[in-house]
């Protein structure tokens, strides 16, 4: 039963007496609670401005703290943690797992086991070891992350996380970065890439490449086929073998060598 609930208050529990100002309370036992504080659970003491600490499960929590799980210690400023369900932090920090130790502030970090995360990490997965700052990293499925690099997979190692890459493996859908890559397996993908292909090793800034098998391709081209090799920059070229593109070329055919620029040709076969 409550009489009086003030403004931007979400208040549950058995019992309450007193509500300020952007306090979100749930719990069987509470007392005293200061402005910003989102609080649940069987029993608590004292809760300081600007935590947010919560049980089992919880939905929104405000500013600069989320934490929740069966079991934590210490959770410091600005960190977001939760342990088997959390849904929207809106702190630099989203922590899930089953055991973690310490997260230093703007750590983003979920996963069976994990070792040592550094700032600006969003990193989940069943294992990884070391994962350098500003990467967003899950695992099987993801959605959306708002940080500069998203990239998700079965199984991966080490990403070298230059600025806006995207990456994916089995699923994926929105990534707000300017890069939008699925695969399999994939080792290193740089700035800017857009690709797609059961294997590939390295792509370079600005390509949009497809195929079953690609090594280099260079910036600004679009390119499809089962194989290639080298396409130099703003070439447009399909078919189903191909070795040398220059410059401009529009070319489609079951077989072609080369065609010199500015060129549009297609047919089955062609030569120069």
């Amino acid at each position: 039963m409550f009489t009086e609930i003030y403004l931007n208050n979400a208040l549950s529990g058995d019992k309450f007496g007193e509500i300020y100002l952007n306090n979100a309370l749930s719990g069987d036992i509470f007392r005293d609670v200061y402005l910003n504080n989102a609080l649940s659970g069987d029993k608590f003491r004292e809760v300081y401005p600007n935590r947010a600490l919560s049980g089992d499960m919880f939905k929104e929590v405000y500013p600069n703290n989320a934490a929740s799980g069966d079991k934590f210690r210490e959770v410091y400023l600005n960190n977001a943690v939760s342990g088997d369900m959390f849904r929207e932090i809106n702190t630099n920090n989203a922590v899930s797992g089953d055991m973690f130790r310490e997260i230093y502030p703007n750590n983003a970090v979920s996963g069976d086991m994990f070792r040592e995360v550094y700032p600006n990490n969003a990193v989940s997965g069943d294992m990884f070891r070391e994962i350098y700052p500003n990467n967003a990293v899950s695992g099987d499925m993801f959605r959306e992350i708002n940080t500069n690099n998203a990239v998700s997979g079965d199984m991966f190692r080490e990403i070298n996380t230059y600025p806006n890459n995207a990456v994916s493996g089995d699923i994926f859908r929105e990534i707000n970065t300017n890069n939008a890559v699925s695969s399999d397996m994939f080792r290193e993908v740089y700035t800017n890439n857009a690709a797609s292909s059961d294997m590939f090793r390295e792509v370079y800034p600005n390509n949009v490449v497809s195929g079953d098998k690609f090594r280099k391709v260079y910036t600004n081209n679009t390119l499809s086929g089962d194989m290639f090799r080298k396409v130099y920059p703003n070439n447009a070229a399909s078919g189903d073998k191909f070795r040398e593109v220059y410059i401009n070329n529009a070319v489609s055919g079951d077989m072609f060598r080369e065609i010199n620029t500015n060129n549009a040709v297609s047919s089955d076969m062609s030569g120069k």
